[in-house]
């Protein structure tokens, strides 16, 4: 396997995970995954096909994306595997035809804030014409289940004052910002979901993480975990554009994925699930001193318009995830054994 990603303590993250799952429902099934070389797709991929090599389980997955250069890379060291498929998503293409899809992840999103801020038209279209796409092809399916990755961000604004949030209590959401194209569009596809649900008998969920981390972030990932650790190795220090008083929940990418397949065999259809950690709430300022002490770097907090200074999204909320915990998943990975796992392998990967 290829050394840079699958390593040792990676592989062996790999299967206690697996050992979490009830695989069951899923053996023998075929599964596409979209957004397969990002943070959460890849990590889910790499999850499955560990439970194949371990147990014999022949999971098919079709693992989708807009390189194929990108998903071979990224997949490199599971040439060996013949239960996955590459597919090459590239402008004016369409999803693989002529395959039989149990279950589809939708995992597929621009998600980072350089992205986010830089193309708020292609983020909204591109979130909904996706969806709708994937919802047809499980609208034409005998028996075909659909996940799809929404937000924490669907919450709107959430002050800390604000209890746990359960999933039916959406907040404001200024609609005429260009930063909020993600939201909306995670919310508009919801809504679409929904309506498959509704009209075409569709068995779909949403799925709704909190601040997912961990090591399988791409290179040049902006968000601030990512951006916290390059930081520190690159130069030495942490710069915080903010007074990095903002708290969020955090969740590692481990605990979303065994969510997601939880979710695939056990959730509800037409219902929103979170995904977090009531455990890892920590305010900006305490991740990065996290990151620092692990890899022996300083804070700064400097003005936010300095060259190196890492951006700090709204305040997302804390959410509550007893409903997802109600069908037997819980997370296992805390914030601070989360970002030794992320500092640990990032810093072989990238």
């Amino acid at each position: 396997m290829n050394p840079d990603y699958y390593t040792e303590d990676y592989q062996a993250e790999l299967q206690s995970y697996a050992q979490v799952v009830d695989w069951e429902r899923l053996n023998g099934t075929t599964v596409l995954v979209t957004g397969a070389t990002g943070l959460i797709g890849s990590y889910l991929i790499d999850l499955i096909l560990a439970r194949n090599a371990a147990e014999g389980s022949h999971i098919s997955v079709v693992a989708t994306g807009r390189s194929m250069s990108s998903l071979r890379q990224r997949f490199a060291g599971q040439k060996g595997s013949h239960e996955l498929t590459l597919h090459e998503l590239a402008p004016g293409s369409d999803h693989p035809r002529g395959v039989s899809f149990d279950y589809i992840v939708h995992c597929a999103s621009n998600a980072q804030p350089v992205a986010l801020s830089q193309d708020p038209v292609g983020t909204l279209v591109g979130t909904i014409e996706g969806t709708n796409a994937l919802l047809k092809i499980a609208a034409s399916a005998d028996d075909c289940r659909l996940v799809f990755l929404s937000s924490s961000e669907v919450y709107g604004s959430p002050t800390p004052q604000r209890p746990p949030l359960r999933e039916d209590e959406l907040g404001p959401l200024d609609i005429l910002a260009p930063r909020s194209s993600y939201p909306v569009a995670k919310r508009a596809a919801e809504t679409l979901c929904a309506g498959y649900v509704s009209q075409y008998g569709v068995w779909a969920v949403v799925a709704r993480p909190a601040y997912v981390y961990g090591p399988t972030a791409t290179p040049g990932d902006t968000r601030v975990i990512p951006q916290f650790v390059d930081s520190a190795r690159r130069e030495g220090v942490i710069r915080i554009a903010s007074d990095g008083s903002l708290r969020r929940a955090y969740c590692y990418v481990g605990d979303c994925a065994t969510g997601l397949l939880r979710l695939m065999t056990s959730g509800r259809s037409g219902e929103a699930y979170n995904i977090g950690d009531a455990a890892s709430v920590a305010s900006i300022r305490e991740v990065a001193e996290g990151v620092g002490r692990i890899v022996h770097a300083p804070v700064e907090f400097v003005d936010p318009r300095h060259a190196s200074a890492t951006p700090v999204g709204l305040h997302q909320g804390i959410l509550d995830t007893a409903k997802l915990e109600a069908l037997g998943w819980s997370p296992r990975t805390g914030l601070e054994l989360g970002l030794t796992r992320t500092i640990a392998m990032r810093g072989r990967w990238t």
